[in-house]
């Protein structure tokens, strides 16, 4: 119990529901096998936490996620194929996420390709003019609910426009 006027902190775990289908947790998330076919997006992040839990989501819903875990792999991956999605955090070793987002968008302007888009996947603040000076396209905060991380696939993903 604390005196008047001070303050206390207080702490609890928040459990979510057990499910066994991710589309459970609200009904306009995609249930297994409903997220568009022949999609292309590419995870990047160095914890290995955080990577396992964007990818399992999109595993549910039947995209194969492409793995890269610092930005130089997620610059070379993006050389090599034609993406419809990046998930890129910002704070990695080797190269972070900005710098590995101005390389990527490089690379499209040289080999006259697709913009993919690129989110920051973070859960940083960031100034939005900072972002867009980068490449980036906007952001999926950590750690992304199903919700969200369906949003951005909406979004962003237009698979059937490939050739």
């Amino acid at each position: 119990m604390s005196d008047t006027g001070q303050t206390g902190v207080f702490e609890f775990p928040i459990v979510p529901p057990e499910s066994t289908n991710w589309g459970d947790m609200h009904p306009s998330v995609f249930r297994a096998g409903q997220a568009p076919s022949g999609l292309h997006v590419l995870v990047v992040d160095d914890n290995p936490a955080n990577l396992a839990d964007a990818c399992e989501l999109l595993s549910r819903w039947g995209i194969t996620p492409i793995v890269a875990t610092d930005g130089a792999e997620a610059v070379a991956v993006a050389r090599e194929r034609e993406l419809d999605l990046i998930l890129m955090d910002l704070q990695m070793p080797v190269l972070d996420g900005l710098a590995a987002t101005k390389q990527i968008r490089a690379g499209e302007h040289e080999r006259c390709c697709a913009r993919a888009p690129v989110l920051a996947y973070t859960s940083c603040v960031l100034d939005s003019d900072v972002l867009r000076q980068c490449g980036l396209d906007g952001v999926l905060e950590k750690p992304c609910s199903a919700m969200a991380l369906q949003a951005c696939l909406r979004r962003w993903c237009r698979p059937q426009d490939r050739t």
